[in-house]
């Protein structure tokens, strides 16, 4: 019961940094509040997140079942449209890549297909050119 509170507050926390990014006006506004819930996530430095080794992104107390790598997948990938927005093109084409490898772990762990999810995962490799 605990686990599964932590995850709806977890999730609706992602939902409301989404919000708040997708209403910022000014991009350096963006890019900090990106910066802001990135580290409240993972609990760690935008350059320490940078440097994070793919597998271990999905944190461990992330149920497969539970949507949360679908919606960092995301999350990631909205940041990397404001990190690319702000001329920080090094951190957008790493954010997509983590985004990507979230959201491909999604896929493989789901039961159901996520057509949306599937845009997405397209989008980033037409983008990084994959």
């Amino acid at each position: 019961m605990i686990q599964k509170d932590y995850i709806l507050r977890l999730l609706a926390d992602l939902a409301e940094a989404l919000a708040r990014l997708l209403k910022i006006q000014q991009p350096h506004q963006a890019f900090d509040e990106m910066t802001r819930t990135l580290e409240s996530v993972y609990k760690m430095t935008l350059d320490e997140f940078l440097n994070l080794p793919d597998n271990e992104l999905q944190q461990p107390d992330w149920p497969a079942s539970s949507g949360i790598a679908d919606s960092m997948g995301e999350f990631l990938n909205t940041a990397a449209d404001i990190a690319h927005q702000h001329h920080r093109h090094d951190i957008a084409e790493n954010l997509k890549l983590k985004a990507l490898h979230l959201l491909s772990e999604a896929e493989a762990q789901s039961s159901t297909y996520s057509f949306n999810r599937m845009v997405i995962i397209n989008r980033i490799k037409e983008e990084l050119g994959i």
